[in-house]
């Protein structure tokens, strides 16, 4: 009975010290930042920027679409629901920023079974591959409200930062609920119901940036293809959908500017045949306006998007 009174005392203390410093570091500033933001690198506010607010709020009215669309911001910013709803489909965009495998699964077990959506168009970028899924995370956390699939997102990260932001966030939500937070209204875009982004932008602004970087590789993480792995069987198995997975056409600066970027994308297709599941590298099929289809290195404008969504209906036939 000691021993156990000692452990409940052990926890308490910690937690109450766990919470306190948690306090002290998000309240000290340095150069307008808490500490907590400057040592974790998080710079996430609600309701501002990437629309995820508004997106995820919108999404708890959502069932019984004909396809669901998932991935990064190429996902929110590059299928638009209105050309689909012309063609007589059902949509709902569930992209968000920087969103890697990793977090469009934990995703998908929180919304898929709701949404239910006959097909799952899952977009992946190259490039997020890299990456650990914290940035995405950090932006979903800090937009959506905590459920045990942001837990288990949390733990998946496997940073430390992930836990500390999560607690942060419930922290600050004591003082001003998330339901009392309104999203921004982000400079030369509009939302369009059904979770796309639209630009404003006509042209490429940043083509030079390509163009002075040079080249370089990509060098994909083995728990990102496993979470690829893991949306497919999830989907099919699971829930029972058709998924099918593409990649949207890229500056062609860009794609020539990845040295191993077909390697990437063979490594998607092997992944897509292994489980039965078509893959579209749209990249390897046609080449977009550097200048008029992109609005910067790697996002469409609006008349790119109906370009890609035009070539997408015809291979959903």
């Amino acid at each position: 009975m000691k021993h156990a009174f000692r452990i409940f005392l052990f926890l308490f203390f910690f937690v109450v010290i766990y919470v306190f410093t948690l306090m002290f570091f998000s309240k000290f500033q340095i150069n307008d930042k808490s500490l907590l933001q400057s040592i974790s690198n998080y710079n996430v506010r609600a309701g501002v920027g990437g629309q995820t607010l508004r997106r995820f709020r919108e999404i708890n009215e959502v069932n019984n679409v004909d396809i669901l669309f998932i991935g990064s911001s190429h996902t929110y910013r590059g299928f638009d629901p209105r050309i689909f709803a012309s063609y007589g489909y059902t949509s709902y965009n569930m992209g968000s920023s920087a969103q890697t495998p990793l977090n469009t699964y934990f995703l998908l077990k929180r919304y898929l079974k709701q949404i239910n959506p006959k097909l799952v168009v899952f977009e992946i970028y190259p490039l997020l591959l890299s990456k650990d899924g914290l940035e995405s995370y950090f932006d979903l956390v800090t937009n959506i409200p905590i459920s045990y699939n942001i837990l288990e997102m949390a733990f998946a990260v496997k940073n430390p930062h992930a836990l500390h932001i999560l607690v942060k966030n419930q922290l600050d939500q004591l003082k001003a609920p998330l339901s009392s937070i309104n999203q921004n209204e982000v400079e030369n875009e509009i939302y369009i119901s059904g979770g796309y982004c639209e630009t404003k932008f006509t042209q490429n602004r940043g083509l030079t940036n390509i163009l002075t970087k040079g080249k370089g590789s990509v060098k994909p993480s083995e728990k990102q293809i496993e979470y690829v792995r893991k949306i497919i069987k999830f989907v099919k198995e699971k829930c029972g959908s058709n998924i099918i997975i593409v990649t949207q056409p890229l500056p062609h600066e860009y794609v020539e500017a990845t040295n191993n970027y077909f390697e990437i994308t063979e490594k998607i297709a092997e992944i897509a045949n292994e489980r039965e599941v078509k893959y579209i590298d749209y990249n390897k099929i046609v080449k977009f306006n550097s200048m008029t289809d992109f609005f910067d290195n790697d996002h469409l404008t609006s008349s790119g998007v109906k370009k890609f969504n035009m070539l997408l209906l015809h291979d959903l036939k």
